[in-house]
């Protein structure tokens, strides 16, 4: 064989080599079988937010996988590396980890395969709310969920359970991992808006967007404000506050809209309902009012 082709030979091989390893890593992290089981299914409000465990898990429909902050101490085994981008497109590079146990007084996790970041490069004001991580969707999309805002409790259960069918809204997505959806507002709809539990607003829309619902509802007021990501402080952005305004023909009292790169249905949007069950099986999320 002359040297030309067993350099392509190695080349090939490899190539096929990093790509198997490639695929093992993302079969890993994204649809590994972790286990969850909740001992006490209370949560936390933490700005806003769904937290879960001791080390105050946020519950975060928005992030594909699970992150955990390099202060959570546990027998791990590094299997790779990854990337972390946060809701304003700040990247970092992370290694992966393997651990067959996590387990607090509040959750116990089995088998799972997370991206460890340093709590020193994420946002200070997220420093000092000391958060321990982010349960993702390779985590969530495992279980259904209920949410109940009445008791402050959530609940999962096995992918298969049923609930309620009868809820004031029903939103569809299409992928395990990405809960995208269409928002409709005042007749007007908005393709591809993610369903976020981790964003602290009520909904999030592009300028563009914001610009064409008050041409028909004008907004009662807007804030100057300063958003964070995982990685970031200090976004600039404006908040808008309507009243009597129609989502998915449901009329709102009052509701905001954050002006954002990417739009969002965020747990402010939740929180206006009393239970919203998240249907990993049905690719599902139903809101109900003054439910049973």
């Amino acid at each position: 064989m002359s040297k030309k082709k067993k350099m392509v030979l190695a080349v090939s091989i490899s190539s096929i080599v990093i790509l198997l390893i490639g695929g093992a890593i993302i079969y890993l992290l994204w649809f590994f079988p972790t286990r969850v089981e909740l001992i006490n299914n209370k949560f936390e409000i933490v700005e806003k937010r769904i937290s879960v465990s001791d080390n105050r898990f946020l519950w975060d429909t928005g992030a594909s996988g699970t992150v955990l902050f390099s202060n959570i101490k546990l027998d791990k085994r590094q299997i790779g590396i990854s990337f972390v981008l946060d809701t304003h497109h700040k990247l970092k590079i992370c290694n992966l980890f393997f651990a067959k146990e996590y387990f607090d007084n509040s959750i116990r996790l089995k088998n799972l395969i997370y991206m460890e970041v340093k709590e020193n490069i994420t946002s200070i004001e997220g420093q000092k709310q000391k958060f321990g991580g982010i349960l993702g969707m390779n985590i969530i999309g495992n279980y259904n969920w209920l949410l109940d805002f009445n008791n402050n409790t959530l609940s999962n259960f096995d992918i298969s359970y049923q609930y309620n069918d009868l809820a004031v809204l029903k939103l569809k997505y299409k992928s395990k991992l990405y809960s995208y959806t269409d928002m409709e507002i005042e007749g007007m709809r908005f393709k591809k808006t993610l369903i976020d539990s981790g964003s602290d607003a009520d909904l999030q829309l592009l300028q563009s967007d914001i610009e064409q619902i008050n041409k028909i509802k004008q907004p009662d007021s807007i804030i100057k404000q300063f958003s964070r990501g995982l990685f970031s402080d200090n976004i600039s952005s404006k908040k808008y506050i309507y009243s009597h305004i129609k989502v998915y023909g449901i009329s709102f009292d009052t509701l905001s809209i954050n002006e954002s790169s990417e739009r969002k249905i965020s747990i402010g949007f939740f929180r206006k309902f009393d239970k919203v069950f998240w249907d990993s099986g049905k690719k599902e999320v139903r809101f109900y009012k003054n439910s049973k």
